[in-house]
């Protein structure tokens, strides 16, 4: 737990310099790859909203890896400053963050080469950060070591503490469609999310049935 006098040193230091550049270049990736499959999805057949919900849920676990480096490598003062200023229920959707990719790339900035926070970090594992039980245990404790426990409503919306595909980890081996595949029922018309993700964004698009399953399958190959 490096003290003040330390981080300011560091901050001039070329390590730190160049962490900073790697992070911001990794979580460009992150939107990329978003993009990328929704687009991808799209050309497939999915609506627009179903290619959403399938992207998010393709990048929640990276992205929950991501927010937990930054988060370990940042001021104590930062990292509480980002746990309250991230949108209601981010924690459980951490998708939600691709829109504050300003946010995101300020607090960035700010990171250090080493875990800068006033408390031991226990390290989060890609496979923990990709389980959504184990992701919100680890993310709690931190919480709770920097003294931010009462922020756990914010951070996990009490709404999402329910099981289903919301809150599932994203599908890594998807079943194959069908040959032939069977005509997909109507669609429903995608709500107006006002500017958020949300679960209500993309209910409609699990209209789309052995569609999306199978547009997943073919994009993951």
């Amino acid at each position: 737990m490096p003290s003040d006098q330390m981080l300011a040193e560091l901050s001039q230091d070329p390590r730190t310099t160049a962490y900073r550049a790697e992070r911001l270049a990794a979580w460009a990736d992150l939107r990329r790859r978003h993009a990328e499959f929704q687009a991808s999805a799209e050309k497939h057949g999915s609506s627009e909203s179903a290619a959403e919900f399938v992207a998010d849920l393709y990048i929640r676990g990276d992205l929950n890896h991501f927010v937990a480096e930054l988060l370990a490598h940042s001021r104590t003062e930062h990292a509480l400053e980002f746990l309250g200023k991230a949108p209601k229920g981010w924690g459980s959707r951490s998708e939600m963050l691709l829109d504050l990719d300003s946010y995101v790339k300020q607090t960035t900035a700010r990171s250090y080469h080493v875990v800068a926070l006033n408390v031991p970090v226990a390290t989060l594992s890609t496979l923990t950060a990709e389980d959504p039980v184990k992701w919100r245990a680890w993310l709690e404790k931190l919480m709770s070591q920097l003294g931010a426990a009462k922020l756990v409503p914010h951070v996990f919306d009490p709404k999402d503490e329910k099981t289903g595909p919301i809150l599932g980890p994203a599908p890594t081996k998807p079943a194959p469609t069908p040959t032939p595949p069977p005509a997909p029922p109507p669609q429903s018309p995608a709500p107006d999310t006002g500017g958020w993700r949300t679960p209500l964004a993309v209910v409609g698009g699990f209209a789309v049935g052995g569609l999306v399953v199978g547009t997943i399958a073919a994009l993951r190959r």
